[in-house]
Formats: structure tokens, sequence, C-alpha cells
């Protein structure tokens, strides 16, 4: 039976087949329509030129008559094949390609073909070293690799460029009308090129404009679905309504603000604003906290969960890792122990304690914080209603959904310590409403930092003591290293030592690593915080810890290894009391560009939201949230920062038309229906 469907597995494609189509695979294409939008990475403009316009060293297409051709050996055994060519102006090319010798069952004499390469011209005659070309067969034959503006591909293997621009012209063929993924009335509305015309200009466009147009087109049909999946659900959070019994004014609030020894900043306060007006709202909240490190969003998640706690409800904080969710613990307990709250700590290394889960589901406990452990069955409670996820992007979908439904109708609010550019917020919390903590506590000075070369070390250790003898602490950070726990703790140990002998001999060091139980890093942390040690050595385990605002030096060793925001997330663990902080990033002599690029970044900027969109434009948005955990959303045709204004055009036509139409059923929104089911492989309804 013949497959004629543009969604057909690309195997089915003639000239394809099960081995071509395992390394189609690998390059992302397993239908047929997957290659129809498989993107070219560059062009090169083969139109061909008149003989008056060719300049010597430019790239030139030139249709000509072979005269003669023929094999050359040389005396060490190089094949060469050479012909010679005759233009319509009667002028001679030259043509040489070394050790190809496939051509001579290609090119014979007497063939009239386009030859198209880098072109030497010396006194009328032209030479071109491995030209390409096709043989111009009839007036109906078209052309695909040469006259005209020709796409280049990233391939794989046994995949060449010429074979690969068969395979999408035979398709383009094949489908010489591809049936609109948007609405009629909506192309038309906006001025965009048809589907068909978008790919076809997508890979032999007519002109730069008309390969502009088909981008402008494809990248849209991208961002418009993107943003169908974002109204989505944002109207099912905003279509529902539930009953809740939160207090109009909360005195525990009232009582924890005025027991901190610090004044909340404005945006602290605006945040706060926005979280009790979601909860005494009468849809479930649905909030984004986003801040940087240091800018005091446990605060704001802490009035939070007071004012859930007072209305009668219980509140769940879940965190990433096990020293996060002590550092939450820790410094949650401090605060409202004395307000008669209770709080627990839930992680998988804490032995189960029966009495401890019966609390839980007896609503005696009111405010539980952990990891994963919290999501396991024998964890009930007895009225959940606020539940704050810390680093969103860092769980799975499952985990995240599994504590939501531990309660009825519950309230969400996530933080993120990592600045996300609005571009990509829009497309991960496009359905969530953002409060940004942007202003930092007024007590906070700029940490400085500076990019140490191993010839700066010793002035480095030298100001480093100073600081110490001044009654302040130090993070040293030892590399990244893969190999497990066991080379990460000789990475410490050999630091340790070694700095216990030379620089720092004499001092007070401690030793920090992942084969620490949590219990022994708390205490690690504690004697630096009481100032039993002056300087902490370990692995990135410190970027989350207990705050020590003693600490005003960070010492990042082999600093190259590290990304942005890892560099960004160690930075903050000084810089929290209110003396001057510093941050020394140490690399080695010989580092790459990239690396080069990274500290500079680094050592330029404080503010974590330009590192983060720097970061993103170097490493990509599914390197740093991880694709399959994050639901980032994978663009063949559009881009984060370049595309910002038409990413909000296409969300918000996006919105319209499904607040419009909520299931998609008018007659002119059938394909978008069908096109938005097959993407999600759900229904809509």
């Amino acid at each position: 039976m013949e497959r004629n469907s543009i969604f057909d597995d690309i195997k089915y494609q003639k000239g394809v087949g099960p081995k071509m189509a395992e390394i189609l695979n690998q390059m992302g294409i397993y239908t047929k329509y997957d290659l129809l939008t498989y993107p070219p990475f560059r062009y090169i403009d083969r139109n061909i030129v008149e003989e008056e316009n060719i300049r010597d060293g430019e790239y030139v297409t030139i249709f000509a008559q072979v005269v003669d051709c023929g094999e050359i050996f040389t005396r060490k055994g190089k094949y060469i094949f050479q012909a010679v060519a005759k233009t319509k102006n009667d002028n001679y090319i030259f043509l040489t390609w070394f050790n190809n010798r496939y051509i001579k069952n290609y090119l014979k004499k007497g063939d009239t073909a386009i030859f198209s390469g880098k072109v030497r011209v010396k006194r009328s005659v032209y030479e071109i070293l491995h030209p390409d070309f096709e043989i111009f067969k009839d007036d109906f034959f078209e052309l695909i690799n040469t006259g005209k503006i020709v796409p280049i591909y990233h391939t794989k293997s046994k995949i060449t460029q010429k074979y690969l621009r068969k395979l999408v012209f035979t398709l383009i063929k094949t489908f010489d009308r591809i049936e609109e993924d948007l609405p009629y009335k909506l192309v038309m509305r906006k001025g965009l090129m048809s589907l068909t015309d978008a790919i076809k200009n997508l890979h032999f466009p007519e002109n730069e404009e008309k390969k502009e147009q088909s981008l402008r087109r494809l990248k849209y049909g991208e961002l418009f679905y993107t943003g169908l999946v974002v109204a989505k659900r944002k109207l099912e959070v905003k279509e529902k309504k539930v009953e809740k019994n939160y207090l109009l004014k909360s005195k525990l609030v009232e009582k924890f603000i005025s027991s901190l020894n610090f004044k909340l900043t404005k945006d602290q306060e605006k945040s706060i604003e926005d979280i009790l007006k979601d909860l005494r709202s009468e849809r479930p909240m649905n909030r984004l906290l986003m801040g940087d490190v240091g800018v005091g969003k446990t605060v704001v998640a802490t009035v939070a969960m007071l004012y859930a706690v007072e209305s009668g409800y219980q509140a769940a904080l879940m965190a990433p890792t096990e020293i996060l969710a002590q550092q939450h613990y820790l410094k949650i307990k401090d605060w409202v122990e004395n307000l008669g709250v209770d709080v627990e700590l839930l992680t998988s290394s804490i032995n189960e304690n029966k009495r401890r889960y019966t609390q839980i589901s007896d609503g005696v406990i009111k405010i539980v914080i952990g990891t994963h452990a919290l999501i396991r069955e024998d964890v009930v409670f007895k009225n959940l209603k606020l539940v704050i996820v810390d680093e969103q992007h860092r769980f799975g979908v499952i985990h995240r959904s599994s504590l939501k439904e531990k309660g009825i109708d519950v309230d969400y609010l996530v933080m993120t310590a990592t600045p996300i550019p609005r571009s990509l917020s829009l497309a991960i919390y496009g359905d969530m409403d953002l409060s940004e903590i942007r202003e930092r506590p007024s007590m906070q000075k700029e940490i400085k930092t500076k990019w140490v070369s191993p010839n700066g070390i010793e002035k480095m250790y030298d100001f480093i003591k100073k600081r110490i003898d001044n009654g302040e602490r130090v993070f040293i950070v030892c590399p990244a290293i893969e190999g497990g726990e066991e080379a990460e703790y000789e990475s410490v140990k050999k630091v340790y030592e070694n700095l216990s002998k030379t620089y720092l001999k004499g001092y007070k060091l401690g030793i920090i690593h992942s084969r620490l139980s949590p219990k022994d890093r708390e205490k690690v942390m504690m004697k630096l915080k009481e100032g039993t040690i002056d300087v902490l050595v370990g692995t990135t385990i410190i970027e989350v810890g207990i705050d020590v605002k003693e600490a005003t030096v960070m010492v990042i060793l082999s600093a190259e290894r590290f990304g942005l925001s890892q560099l960004h997330q160690l930075r903050g663990r000084v810089g929290r009391g209110e003396k001057q902080s510093f941050c020394f990033v140490v690399s080695s002599k010989d580092i790459t560009d990239d690396a080069k690029k990274r500290l500079q970044v680094f050592c330029k900027y404080n503010d974590g939201f330009k590192i983060s969109e720097y970061d993103l434009k170097l490493r990509g948005p599914g390197e740093i949230w991880g694709k399959r955990q994050s639901g980032i959303p994978v663009f063949k045709f559009a881009n984060f920062f370049e595309d910002f204004d038409l990413m909000k055009e296409a969300f918000r036509d996006a919105e319209n038309l499904l607040y419009s139409d909520i299931n998609l059923l008018k007659k002119e929104n059938r394909i978008v229906r069908i096109n938005f089911e097959r993407s999600l492989n759900e229904k809509i309804d």
C-alpha cells in the first residue's frame, strides 16, 4: 500500500529504507513532516552569475559545456580528474577534482552542466577546484544543488548534503500542497505566508525576503501552539472555583513580621500582598516567586505558610536536595518556634517515625518541609492547602503533581533562585502569576568578584588571612570532578591538606563533602558559623547550607570547570551580612575561549538575571533546566531572545482563540484541534 501522509514514518519515503531511517532518526527526523521542517543552518547562493560579474576569489555558479575531460595520475600515484568547459561567451573553465574517482562516471565530454565553486580568474580563464555540478538534461530538468539558493544542513554519518537535498526536494514535489496548521483567517489577518510556501522557501528560498517570510511563518506556528498549551493550563486554573476559609487578617503573620530583626523590602511586601490576595480569592493560587540568591524568598514563603496555618490549614514545602530542605527547616523553625507552630522535616535519610507521621495526619504538625520523601504513600495530611515547591525545574512533573494531590484544590507557589529571562519565563510559567524580588536587603553590599590567575594565588591568600584575622570566615570550593564521591573526597582532602601546610598554615580549617551524613554536614557548618573553624574546604555541596553571616570570602578553585549559574549560586553563600564580601575565581593557566567568556561575565555582573540570560544564550535552555523535567519547549525555528515580541503576539493570539472556542469545536479551528491533540497526545476537552 502506498503511503502519502506527511506524518508517515520516514522509512517509507522512497530512497530511505531502514538503515538510512535509523541515521535520520538520530538527527531527529522520524516522519516525513520532520524532514519537511528540518531547518538548514545556512545557505549558499548558487544562482547563475553573469560572466561580466565574475570576480577572482568569489563563489560563483556558471553554465558551461564540457569540451574535454579525463584522468591524470601523478608520479606518486595521486589521482586527479580534470575537465575543460566552455561558457556561452566562449570563455574556458578549468575544473579539477583530487582523489575523486567517481566523477568520471558522471561527467562526460559534451555534457552541458552548471558548475559551482570558488573561482580563480586569470586573463578571462576561469579555474575552479572541486566544484559542485549538475548536468543539464533538458529544458524541463529542475536543479537541486546548483542554480539557486541552496540549503546546508547538519548531517550525520552517511547522510550527505546532496542526498538530503534530493530527499527534501522529492518530498516537496510529492506534497505540492500542505494543509495549513493554522486557521485560514488567522493566516490572512497576520499576513503570514502559507505553510506550503513556507516549507518550499525554507529549503529552496526564491530570495532573501522569501526566506525571512518563511522563517517568520514557521516561528509563529511553533510559538502559537506553545502559547495554546500555556493558555489551556491557565484557563484550567482560572475556570476552577473552590471553597476557601482563609482569614481576612492574620495576627500570626503580623506577630511574625514584627519579630524579625530586619525590615522587609518593598519587593517582599508586594510579593506577600500578591500571595495573600491569591489565597483569599475563590480560585486556587498558581504563582511563581522569582528572586536571585539571598533576596529573601524564604521569608515570603513563611508568611504564606503561617497565614495558611492560622486559617486552619497545613502547608508543605518541597526542596530538591536534603541540604536545601534542611536549610529551609532550620531557618523557618528558628523563626516560628516561639509562635507555637509545629514544623517537621522529612527526608529520605531521616529514620521513619510513626509518631511523626501520625502527627502530620492528625494535623498536629502544621508545616512540613522535605524532599521527595513528602510524596511517599505513608505521608498523609489532614488538610493540606498550601504547597510550595522550591526550584520546581529540578523535579519531575509526577513529583510535583503527587504532592499537590495530597491536598484538595491546593494553592500552589513555586520559588526559584534561578532568574529566568522573560521569554523563557513566558514559555515555561506563562500560566502562572509572577512575583519578582529584585531588591536586596539594605544591609547587604554588592559582592566584589575577582578573577585570579595562578600567579596571583599567594597574594589572594595573604588577603584572606587578613579577613580571618578580622574575625571573618571563608569558603573554599574544590573543582567539580568526575568519578563520584570517592574522587570528590580525594580532591577536597588534597586541597585541605595542602592549604593546612602552606598558605593557611596555623588557621582552623574544616572539610565538607557528599560522603558526610546530613547531620555531620550541619555540624561542620555550625562550627563555621560559631567560629570554631575559620575556613571550610568543600565541594559544591557548599552552594546550599546554613546561612553564615560572618562568611565574607568565597574562593572557587578551577572555576573554568563550573557553569555560570553554579558560580553565581556559590557566590551567593557569602554577602549575607553587613560586611563587605569577596568572591575569587581561580582558573588554570590555559583555558578555553568559552571559559574565558564565562568568567568575564561572572566577574562583570552580580545580577543573577543578566548572568542567567547570558548562560541561556551560551548553553541553551535544555542544558540548564533539563528538557525532560522542565517542560521547556524545544523550538526548531524560534529563538528565546530574538523572537520575544513574536512570542508575545503568538501567545496572545492563541489565548484569544482558545478563550473564544474552549474545545476548538468550530469548523475553522478543526485543524488546530487535530494538531494540538497530535502534538500533546491528549484530548483537549
